[in-house]
């Protein structure tokens, strides 16, 4: 059966097709969550690829995913506490020679420029994707899709600022264009939509210096 999240996310897209993605983004000082659980992720991805930094209710620290919907059974990660409240990392999502040798291409996700996971399909050189993006998100508990209420509970997830910087994909060329105020145009959404939610509704959002590459949000509870 369809399963619906109750969710609260901020997405920075891109509308070309590429072969990267990368951001710094610098972890939020502190989190909270309530007695309903959830998760928080932060992640770069294209197509059906998303990888990232993520935590979740019980835990004090951060670690590393990396997912796949199109890759059966992919859901790679390391321990909570590998990444701290307020530590700065860069991730990256890429197409690279596969380091096996078998002389094509493969996704994979670097965080601080150490390779964390290969996934398995196959592509050519001149493989692109589409839809590439940073996703900031929460989620905080999930229904079949026939038993969403029709007014949302209280929300409970919060964090204070997390900052994305140095936001680039790497482009059909393979040249690595930053992403600022003038080739995108990020958005923040909540699910799901046909409800009634209580406040707050969205994430909170500066984007006064994303012509600089600078992006900041919270979420308050």
């Amino acid at each position: 059966m369809a399963t619906v999240e109750y969710a609260k996310i901020v997405r920075i897209p891109t509308a070309n097709s590429c072969k990267g993605f990368s951001t710094d983004i610098k972890l939020p000082s502190s989190f909270t969550f309530g007695s309903s659980g959830g998760f928080i992720n932060f992640y770069v991805g294209f197509d059906d690829y998303e990888c990232g930094i993520s935590t979740a209710s019980g835990q004090s620290g951060w670690r590393w995913f990396a997912n796949s919907g199109a890759v059966e059974g992919t859901d790679a990660g390391g321990n909570f506490g590998d990444y701290a409240n307020g530590q700065s990392v860069n991730i990256r999502l890429e197409s690279i020679l596969d380091p096996a040798g078998s002389g094509n291409y493969k996704v994979a996700f670097f965080v601080n420029n150490v390779r964390k996971h290969v996934f398995s399909p196959s592509f050519v050189a001149t493989s692109n994707f589409a839809n590439g993006r940073v996703v900031l998100g929460a989620a905080q508990q999930t229904w079949n899709a026939n038993q969403v209420p029709a007014t949302m509970p209280t929300w409970y997830i919060a964090h204070n600022q997390v900052t994305t910087s140095n936001t680039r994909y790497k482009n059909v060329n393979g040249t690595w264009v930053t992403l600022n105020a003038s080739n995108s145009t990020p958005v923040t959404a909540h699910t799901p939509s046909n409800r009634t939610h209580p406040s707050p509704v969205d994430y909170t959002v500066s984007n006064a210096s994303f012509s600089s590459g600078y992006y900041y949000a919270s979420l308050n509870k």
